[in-house]
């Protein structure tokens, strides 16, 4: 029978072809992501070659970075934050914020359900006890790659919201 010849950069394959149709996979891992195009090349039993047809196709496996904005300074009176997330090719993330002690970046548990980039994290953190805040953001492209767990992007500060007591105060008159 017929045989497809499919080319993608360095990367080639053949293909049977029954019936106009044919089915293979193609390893692309050594190719660098980026634009890349598929080339399919097929003759007839007489060796009568058809045009070249061509694909154009985007490989993307490379995970996003998410970046932090607006992140209280330390130490804050916040209670409600206003943190923006960003970073190269996001389009979505997940996070989570809590006490430090307890917020660990690298478990997966606790972590929102997916958000779009262009909504900011805005949670009421007022039932969270006076100390160090850790919040942690994994970033997604549109091609639905995460970031992964380890790192996680994160950033911490000191709520305090408590007025400190003091005493020892002497008044001496003069």
């Amino acid at each position: 029978g017929q045989s497809v010849n499919l080319a993608v950069g360095t990367v080639t394959a053949t293909a049977p072809c029954a019936a106009g149709a044919f089915s293979t996979t193609m390893d692309l891992s050594s190719l660098a992501d980026g634009a890349l195009t598929l080339n399919a090349n097929l003759s007839d039993l007489a060796t009568n070659a058809a045009p070249t047809q061509s694909v154009s196709l985007t490989k993307d496996i490379a995970a996003p970075t998410a970046t932090l904005s607006g992140v209280p300074a330390s130490p804050s009176l916040a209670t409600t934050l206003n943190i923006s997330v960003g970073g190269t090719g996001v389009t979505a993330y997940r996070y989570k914020v809590g006490a430090s002690s307890g917020t660990v970046c690298t478990n997966a548990a606790g972590y929102s359900a997916e958000t779009p980039v262009a909504t900011p994290i805005t949670d009421n953190i007022s039932g969270v006890a006076d100390g160090s805040v850790t919040v942690c953001v994994v970033g997604r492209d549109a091609a639905g790659n995460y970031q992964s767990f380890t790192p996680a992007t994160s950033a911490a500060w000191t709520k305090d919201t408590g007025i400190t007591p003091f005493s020892g105060l002497a008044v001496t008159p003069a």
